[in-house]
């Protein structure tokens, strides 16, 4: 059962990691000298999964609107 786990978090880790490249492939399009676009890149995926988990924990939207207005903020800058 440990080989499957230890598959599991690989595959899921390379899964975001492509997100995450995704997404700073997107942000170097407008590219901002004071903004590290990887490092945003994994901010975004880290509070999304975060309001997720949070979202669901509380049974609540609230957590997943508030990402979603502050990465709205944060875009528009």
């Amino acid at each position: 059962m440990g080989d499957l786990s230890d598959w599991l978090a690989k595959t899921a880790d390379e899964i975001l990691l492509s997100i995450v490249e995704d997404i700073e492939k997107c942000l170097n399009e407008e590219p901002s000298p004071s903004t590290n676009s990887r490092l945003l890149a994994e901010f975004l995926i880290n509070s999304f999964q975060g309001a997720m988990l949070r979202m669901k924990s509380s049974r609540d939207r609230r957590p997943l609107d508030v990402f979603v207005s502050m990465m709205n903020q944060l875009l528009d800058e």
